[in-house]
């Protein structure tokens, strides 16, 4: 996606707005966060828009499952939880 946005120019800016929340229902605590980004980037001096390309669903879909497949394997072999949070998933 970035390499199609590329051709706008160096000055290209995405917007979000980001809330984390501790607690889920009944008051529980749950952390998480509630976040809402921009389908595409602003650009120039008067704030122009560029939408996105439509995302590839079959290439997300294998990087969840590949996320998850191997998130459940470590659980499995009996990491704990920081060691878990040191590993990353590359998104290519």
């Amino acid at each position: 996606m970035l390499s199609q946005l590329q051709f706008i120019g160096p000055d290209i800016r995405s917007g979000a707005v980001i809330a984390m929340q501790t607690f889920g229902d009944f008051l529980g605590f749950n952390p998480h966060t509630h976040i809402l980004a921009t389908d595409g980037c602003f650009y120039g001096n008067k704030g122009m828009f560029r939408v996105a390309p439509p995302l590839e669903l079959k290439k997300l879909e294998a990087i969840f499952q590949l996320k998850y497949a191997c998130q459940e394997h470590i659980e499995m072999s009996g990491f704990v939880a920081h060691e878990l949070s040191a590993l990353s998933v590359p998104l290519e």
